[in-house]
């Protein structure tokens, strides 16, 4: 590393002597001191500022004295060179070199006199007739005022041929070797800009004026990124790399254009987003088509229907390495459409959509035809013109929202999940072997439950019914309780409640049974340990998991009692 010398010339400079304690020396060409116990002086040296740019290395700093007498220290012992303390500095005083004297001194100063010691030459003697270097001390550079004591000795003074100064010699400081932090053993999309960040590293301190990026292949063949930014990161833009694993290190540069070395190399996989598949087929006379593709690299996949702009279908993403075909299980009518897929491979980037239009044209069975009628468990369904199959749609009135509650190969289907007192509206879809549809008007109905019924959701129409209690009605209890937690905080009495999506409910219910036999039939129930639908005369309609089973023993039979905890079952049959 390069060295440099700053030279800090002698501004201003004085003795005093405790002898002619009066006296100023200020206007003398030769500063003395001697080495006395009775009587004491000593000397005064201000320096210019050192010309020393920032974040520089003292190497040495050298006082040079140009000596008229020898340099005795053997009969004091010590030659100090220090920095005075401010409350001892001669500079309290204006025009300090030509008016400070031994008593003013002894005066304004305390009897002690402290500083900042630079040099200590002990049990030295040197030779007069040219200039002497004495080391200083380097955590301190001019400007400063020092004093000298505690030796015989003589020299020029800056009002003469050879003044007093000081060399320091520094040497250049580059950045130390920058730490690499992103990105190392990562993955990387080479199609997205990839952020390349480090820290500056500098024993010295200051920021960064620019940088060097290297990256490689091989690790023998480098590309430079090189500029001129204190931005500790590196943008590149997304085509920069080929795929596969790409090295880089990083140089830095202070503001004196010194380099640092370069750092460790480190590395990561550039991958690419796999290409869009290719959609080879869409079946036809069907309006739920297979749509069928091509790809390669592909471990998810995502495939969607679009009728113009709007999805009318979306598969979500599907696990599926060697699926290559699916169905859509929308029911789509007559039309124009996009079928567009893509895929995810196993860095998880997903590829570009690829896409195809075609078009939905179906031979629509006869159009089907049912007639509706309460019974005591629900609504019985009378369908009439269906070769194939048909689906039982239901929503409740005033809703748009129809779900698909049956699936029908026959002529009749006993809905035995529906709530007293509500009306419904209901249609059938006739379905034909290759899937295409007809589907009838709407109906509208309103269900009619006289008693408490309980039934498995593997077997709706499998009905347990509850007709009284003993004595008086039956027994129903409803509980409900909000989901959430509390949370205690410092300075605060009381918890704070955060609530959350989730609610408790359920009924406690009791019933009169009038023979053992009706009880072991419930008992039955109750140990399939399967979800029950509870429907009742007002209204109420649960999915629950029973517990708590209680009966007790009565005269003219048996009481029982339970508790539904609702839970949640999604009523629509996947078709």
């Amino acid at each position: 590393m390069a060295q440099h010398t700053a030279i800090s010339q002698c501004i201003a400079d004085t003795y005093i002597d405790d002898s002619t304690p009066n006296t100023n020396y200020g206007n003398s060409n030769i500063l003395r001191l001697k080495s006395a116990n009775v009587f004491w002086n000593i000397i005064f040296m201000k320096f210019a500022q050192a010309n020393i740019p920032e974040r520089k290395r003292i190497i040495s700093a050298k006082l040079y004295l140009y000596l008229t007498e020898p340099l005795d220290a053997f009969d004091y012992g010590n030659f100090l060179i220090t920095i005075p303390d401010s409350e001892c500095s001669p500079e309290r005083w204006e025009n300090w070199e030509y008016e400070i004297t031994a008593n003013k001194f002894k005066k304004a100063t305390p009897s002690s006199f402290g500083g900042i010691t630079l040099a200590r030459i002990s049990n030295e003697w040197i030779a007069s007739g040219k200039y002497r270097d004495f080391e200083l001390a380097t955590y301190r550079v001019p400007p400063y005022v020092i004093s000298l004591r505690g030796a015989t000795v003589a020299f020029h003074s800056r009002e003469n041929t050879n003044p007093p100064y000081i060399e320091i010699v520094y040497e250049d400081v580059p950045p130390d070797k920058p730490t690499p932090r992103n990105p190392v053993g990562d993955y990387k999309d080479v199609f997205a800009t990839i952020r390349f960040e480090w820290d500056y590293n500098s024993s010295v301190g200051g920021t960064q004026k620019a940088f060097d990026l290297q990256w490689s292949t091989d690790q023998i063949n480098w590309t430079t990124i090189s500029q001129t930014t204190p931005n500790t990161y590196c943008d590149v833009p997304g085509g920069t790399f080929p795929t596969g694993n790409i090295y880089w290190r990083i140089r830095t540069y202070n503001e004196y254009d010194e380099v640092s070395p370069w750092s460790d190399i480190q590395s990561f996989y550039a991958v690419g987003a796999p290409s869009a598949p290719t959609i080879s087929s869409v079946s036809a006379g069907t309006a739920r088509p297979t749509v069928s593709w091509a790809a390669f690299n592909q471990q998810i996949y995502q495939l969607q229907i679009l009728s113009g702009e709007t999805v009318v279908y979306d598969s979500g993403e599907q696990p599926g390495i060697n699926i290559r075909q699916h169905k859509v299980t929308a029911w789509l009518t007559d039309g124009d459409y996009t079928a567009r897929i893509r895929i995810k491979n196993e860095y998880d980037m997903w590829s570009e959509w690829g896409s195809t239009i075609f078009t939905v044209s179906t031979a629509k069975p006869q159009k089907p035809s049912f007639s509706l009628q309460r019974s005591s468990h629900g609504i019985e369904i009378n369908i009439q013109g269906t070769d194939g199959y048909a689906l039982i749609y239901r929503a409740e009135y005033g809703s748009d929202d129809f779900i698909c509650i049956g699936n029908v190969t026959g002529k009749y289907f006993h809905d035995c999940s529906v709530k007293s007192g509500t009306e419904y509206r209901y249609f059938v879809r006739a379905v034909s072997a290759n899937e295409t549809y007809a589907d009838s008007d709407v109906k509208l109905i309103q269900a009619e439950i006289r008693h408490s019924l309980i039934a498995p959701i593997s077997d709706l129409a499998d009905i347990f019914e509850f007709r009284r209690s003993l004595n008086a009605p039956p027994k129903r209890d409803y509980t409900r309780a909000l989901g959430g937690s509390t949370v205690e905080y410092e300075g605060r009495k009381y918890p704070v409640f955060i609530p959350d999506e989730h609610v408790s409910a359920g009924l406690a219910l009791t019933f009169f049974l009038n023979s053992w036999r009706a009880v072991e039939k419930f008992m039955g129930l109750y140990d399939r340990k399967e979800t029950v639908l509870y429907r009742d005369s007002k209204g109420r309609k649960i999915y629950g998991v029973l517990s708590g089973l209680s009966v007790e023993e009565e005269r003219e039979g048996y009481t029982v009692s339970f508790v539904i905890s609702q839970v949640d079952h999604d009523e629509e049959v996947e078709v």
